[in-house]
């Protein structure tokens, strides 16, 4: 499959609430990407899609070695993508728990990018082992700012609610009681 003429979809390499991602080739520069592509239920909605947009422009902000690079966003007929930087490496969740001397540069990568990131105006708010890529030279890269907020914008969750990882915890233990 095809995004565009210039990426070629390789395989699934997992799923969120909004979105797939996948592995991809682009084709014109020969270099491997990740694409994230809006589910299609969600494509039509204006407001789900102006989020997965503005979660584009917020990464498409931030130029940092931790922080996964954003290279473009794509529409396609209804389809939104979101193409970045494939992180060749392991998610921080199936690695732990980690020993304290390979545990510490992992955790001065994650708040000295957070720092930029907050210096740069951008708060993650989901923060989880899951969204930590390690690299198998043991660099760390911060992927998923689908919920991230610009400080001094217009919010677009109301205050005092739950999002992410978080908010879908809480709904399933709902569902359960």
């Amino acid at each position: 499959m095809m995004v565009g003429s210039q990426y070629k979809i390789i395989s699934e390499l997992g799923s969120g609430g909004m979105g797939v991602v996948y592995q991809a080739v682009d084709v014109v520069l020969e270099r491997e990407v990740a694409i994230k592509k809006l589910r299609s239920e969600f494509s039509r909605n204006t407001d789900v899609a102006q989020r997965f947009l503005r979660e584009a422009k917020i990464q498409a902000r931030l130029n940092h070695p931790n922080i996964t690079q954003l290279y473009t966003c794509l529409q396609q007929g209804d389809t939104f993508y979101i193409v970045m930087e494939f992180v060749a490496g392991t998610p921080l969740n199936r690695l732990i728990p980690l020993p304290y001397g390979r545990l510490l540069p992992l955790a001065v990568q994650v708040l000295d990018s957070l720092e930029y990131a907050h210096n740069m105006g951008v708060l993650h708010r989901d923060i989880k082992p899951d969204n930590l890529m390690v690299t198998p030279g043991g660099a760390l890269k911060i992927m998923d700012f689908g919920i991230a907020h610009v400080l001094g914008s217009s919010r677009h969750t109301r205050e005092k609610t739950i999002m992410g990882t978080l908010e879908k915890k809480v709904r399933v233990k709902k569902k359960i009681e």
